[in-house]
């Protein structure tokens, strides 16, 4: 959500699922979002233009249920907007279409063989706020139901614009810790921001709907991710787009990420939509499977020799010789 969209619930309201996701959730066909030629606005109101960019609305979208489960792979993209603001002055792209470029990228290299993760051939359907969800009306009925949004999606993409990555580099002996790693600075504004943080952590967390039949689909971490219940975050930013480099497969995101990123401590756009927010955080954490940290395995004089699993608080495991 990034930021820009707004609701209409009240502050405090409770997540009331009315109506069955599948048929209201709006995804775009990424053969659609390549012909449009940049990022369609959904919305209703005859005449529109948009304030900055003179866009009008274009409704592209497909319900979830209109696309083929066995042949589509569902992709969420979770983002800060490149351009904030209130009502309908609020764009999640710059002028020179930064975003709608790197999500095409991404998406290529995450299918662009028979062996990738999305295998060749297959549809992508494309779910963004500002594509998917009517701009000019922001029924809270969708945003109430995010989390089972994302339990239809099988990957969350995160776009991030990073005009000076040629300033920083990756760590020369691999990652250790993404969230400071990571220089961008399009990557910590995203981890501040509520709405990120709350599609972070239910993407973590949320259970794919059909795991277990739709893990056989995909390769590599992707699948890996969901046979364990789970949709991988992959962050795609445009040091790997002019660096000719994968997407990153994030590693599984921890109890303790969101503890130190707490999505109701995050920033917002619109301060009322903060009870919303605490809410899909409140649904989110019944999800979380606590992580054990510690050690099992061989011993000598009381502390860790031989073979073992050391689990911790971050996430990581290292298991083998100790």
């Amino acid at each position: 959500m990034g930021c820009g969209a707004s609701t209409a619930a009240p502050q405090g309201a409770a997540v009331m699922p009315v109506l069955d996701i599948k048929s209201i959730a709006q995804f775009i066909a990424l053969d659609a979002l390549i012909r449009n030629g940049e990022l369609p606005r959904r919305g209703f109101t005859e005449g529109f233009e948009h304030p900055v960019t003179g866009q009008p609305n274009a409704n592209l979208g497909k319900r979830y249920d209109e696309f083929d489960p066995k042949k589509t792979a569902y992709v969420f993209v979770s983002h800060r907007w490149a351009r904030p603001g209130q009502g309908s002055r609020g764009h999640p792209d710059d002028d020179d279409k930064s975003k709608y470029k790197l999500i095409l990228e991404g998406l290529k290299r995450l299918s662009a063989t028979a062996a990738s993760p999305i295998p060749e051939g297959f549809q992508i359907a494309v779910w963004l706020d500002f594509c998917c969800i009517d701009q000019d009306g922001a029924p809270s009925s969708e945003l109430e139901q995010l989390g089972a949004l994302i339990s239809l999606c099988d990957l969350v993409l995160v776009p991030v614009i990073d005009r000076s990555h040629r300033e920083w580099s990756w760590p020369a002996a691999g990652w250790s810790n993404f969230f400071e790693e990571y220089k961008a600075a399009g990557w910590a504004e995203y981890w501040s921001r509520a709405w990120c943080r709350v599609e972070a952590m239910l993407a973590a967390v949320k259970p794919v709907v059909d795991h277990a039949e739709r893990a056989t689909l995909f390769h590599g971490a992707m699948g890996n991710a969901i046979a364990a219940g789970r949709r991988p975050l992959v962050l795609f930013g445009t040091k790997e787009q002019e660096g000719r480099l994968p997407p990153i497969f994030l590693p599984p995101l921890a109890n303790s990420t969101f503890d130190t990123y707490k999505p109701s401590k995050g920033s917002l756009t619109k301060e009322t939509d903060r009870g919303l927010i605490e809410t899909l955080e409140a649904d989110a954490r019944k999800d979380v499977v606590p992580i054990e940290v510690g050690y099992v395995g061989e011993t000598k004089d009381g502390k860790a020799h031989g073979r073992g699993k050391c689990q911790f608080a971050n996430g990581n495991v290292y298991e083998g010789q100790f």
